[in-house]
C-alpha cells in the first residue's frame, strides 16, 4: 500500500464515520437537543412515579402493578431516545462529554434550566412519598 492509496482510505473511513450517522437517521446532539431528550424523559420518569404513587395510594400491596407501570414508562422513556435517533450510551457519553456546554446552555436558557429543576424537584418530592408510603 502506498501513501495515495493509504490517504484515499483514510479519507474514505473519515467520510464514513462523519455520514454514517447521518444516514441512519441519527441525531447529531447539541445542548439543546441533549436538554430537550433529556426534559422529555424526565418529564415522562415523573409522570410514571406520580401513576406509581397513585396506585400505591389505591393498593399498596400489589407489587407486580408498581412494576408493570415502570415497565411502561422505561419502554416510553425508551421511545424518546429511539423518536430522536440517538443510543442511551451515546446520549450519556455525550453529556459527560460536554458538560460545561451543556451547563452553558441552560444559564443561557434559564426558563428551560428552571422547567428542568422544577421537574428534578417534583421527582424527588415523588420519591420521598413512595419511600414513606412503603415504609409504613
Amino acid at each position: 500500500m502506498n501513501l495515495v492509496t493509504w490517504r484515499q482510505g483514510l479519507c474514505c473511513l473519515a467520510m464514513v464515520v462523519l455520514l454514517v450517522p447521518s444516514a441512519l437517521g441519527e441525531t447529531r446532539l447539541t445542548p439543546e437537543v441533549y436538554v430537550d431528550i433529556r426534559l422529555s424523559a424526565l418529564a415522562l420518569t415523573v409522570e410514571g412515579i406520580q401513576q406509581r404513587l397513585t396506585r400505591l395510594k389505591e393498593s399498596p400491596y400489589d407489587n407486580e402493578d408498581q412494576r408493570r407501570v415502570g415497565r411502561i414508562v422505561q419502554s416510553e422513556v425508551d421511545r424518546v431516545f429511539e423518536e430522536n435517533g440517538v443510543t442511551k450510551r451515546a446520549f450519556l457519553e455525550y453529556g459527560a462529554e460536554h458538560a460545561g456546554a451543556i451547563e452553558a446552555w441552560l444559564n443561557e436558557n434559564p426558563s428551560v434550566a428552571r422547567r428542568f429543576s422544577d421537574l428534578k424537584a417534583r421527582r424527588s418530592s415523588l420519591s420521598k412519598q413512595i419511600k414513606a408510603l412503603k415504609e409504613e
